[in-house]
C-alpha cells in the first residue's frame, strides 16, 4: 500500500492528537495505557463478543471518542458490535469498487484531508445528477460504513461535520426514493455505533423543498443534532462553518477536486490490505446466544424513534 497516499488522505499531526488528549486530561501516555488495559480486561470478559483482539490504536481512538471515559468507551464498543449483529446487511460488502460501480456518475462521497481549526473532520458528498434510486442510497450507506470503519481506526478528530451538495438535482425525486427505515438505521449505526460526534449537517441547495428534507432528517435524530442542521443557498454561508481553504477547489478551496479525492480514496480503500481489514473488522460482532442477559432496552428501540440519540 502507498502509505504516503494513505496519510495524505487524513492529514493531522501529533499536536492535534495531543491537544485532544489534553482536552480530556489523558495527555500522559501512562494514563492512556492504563485506560486501554481496563478496556482490554473488560472486552476479554464478554462471552458474547465474537472477536476480542481489538488493536491498541482502535481502543485509543475509542477512548478519545468517548472523551476519556472508559465506561462510555465500553458502551460504544458494545453498541457497535451489537449493531453489526442486528443489521448485518450494512456490513456485508468488503470491496468499495463493487459499491461505487452502482453509484458511478451519480454520487461522490469522501472525508476531506484537512481538519478544521477546531479539529473536526469534514465528510463531503455530492449528488451529481437526478436518477438515484432507493437501492443506490443503500450503496451510499454501505460505503459510509467503510469510511467510518477506516476513520475509527486511523483518524484523530474532535467531531465530524457532514456537507452534502444537492444543487444539481430535484429534491422531490430524492425524497421520494428515501427509505426512512434505512435512514434511521444508518444514523443509529453512525452515532450510536461508530460514536460519530456530529458537529453539523449542512445541505447546499437553493431549492425551497429543502425544508421537507431537513424536517425528515430532524425527525430521526435528537433535538440537539437537529439544531445543527443547516441549509445553504450559497457557499458564502457554508464558509461560516467550514474553513474555505480546506474545501475542494470547485468549492473555492485549496484542496484538489472532490472527484480527485474520491479517486484517491478508492485507490486506498480497495488495496488488498484494506479489503482484508474490512473483512476482519466486520467480524467484531456479538453472539446473542452467549450474552449474559437479555438484549438491553436501548437496543430494542433502535428500529423505531431515535429521539434518544444524544451523542455530541
Amino acid at each position: 500500500m502507498d502509505l504516503k497516499l494513505q496519510y495524505e488522505l487524513l492529514e493531522y499531526n501529533e499536536d492535534v492528537g495531543l491537544s485532544i488528549k489534553k482536552q480530556y486530561n489523558i495527555d500522559k501516555q501512562e494514563q492512556m495505557d492504563q485506560i486501554i488495559k481496563l478496556l482490554e480486561e473488560w472486552i476479554h470478559k464478554q462471552p458474547h463478543f465474537g472477536k476480542k483482539n481489538f488493536s491498541q490504536k482502535y481502543l485509543e481512538n475509542a477512548i478519545l471518542s468517548a472523551k476519556g471515559s472508559v465506561e462510555r468507551a465500553k458502551g460504544d464498543i458494545e453498541r457497535l458490535c451489537t449493531l453489526k449483529t442486528l443489521y448485518p446487511v450494512f456490513f456485508q460488502e468488503y470491496d468499495l469498487k463493487n459499491i461505487l460501480s452502482n453509484l458511478k456518475g451519480y454520487f461522490i462521497q469522501c472525508p476531506l484531508p484537512k481538519l478544521t481549526d477546531k479539529n473536526c473532520r469534514v465528510i463531503m458528498s455530492r449528488i451529481v445528477k437526478d436518477g438515484m434510486k432507493s437501492h443506490m442510497f443503500f450503496n451510499v450507506y454501505q460505503s459510509g460504513v467503510m469510511f467510518m470503519e477506516y476513520i475509527k481506526m486511523y483518524d484523530c478528530n474532535d467531531g465530524v461535520i457532514v456537507v452534502t451538495d444537492l444543487r444539481n438535482i430535484s429534491l422531490m425525486d430524492i425524497i421520494s426514493e428515501l427509505n426512512m427505515t434505512e435512514l434511521r438505521q444508518i444514523l443509529t449505526i453512525s452515532m450510536e455505533g461508530y460514536a460519530l460526534r456530529m458537529k453539523g449537517v449542512h445541505f447546499i441547495t437553493s431549492s425551497s423543498t429543502i425544508e421537507i428534507l431537513t424536517k425528515l432528517f430532524k425527525s430521526v435524530v435528537s433535538a440537539k443534532i437537529g439544531s445543527r442542521v443547516y441549509a445553504h443557498k450559497s457557499l458564502e454561508t457554508l464558509y461560516e462553518f467550514v474553513p474555505k481553504d480546506i474545501l475542494p477547489v470547485e468549492y473555492g478551496g485549496d484542496e484538489v477536486s472532490l472527484q480527485g479525492l474520491d479517486d484517491k480514496w478508492t485507490d486506498v480503500l480497495t488495496t488488498p490490505e484494506n479489503i482484508k481489514f474490512f473483512k476482519d473488522v466486520i467480524e467484531f460482532r456479538t453472539d446473542e446466544t452467549l450474552r449474559p442477559k437479555a438484549l438491553d432496552e436501548p437496543y430494542m428501540g433502535i428500529a423505531g424513534s431515535f429521539r434518544t440519540l444524544t451523542v455530541d
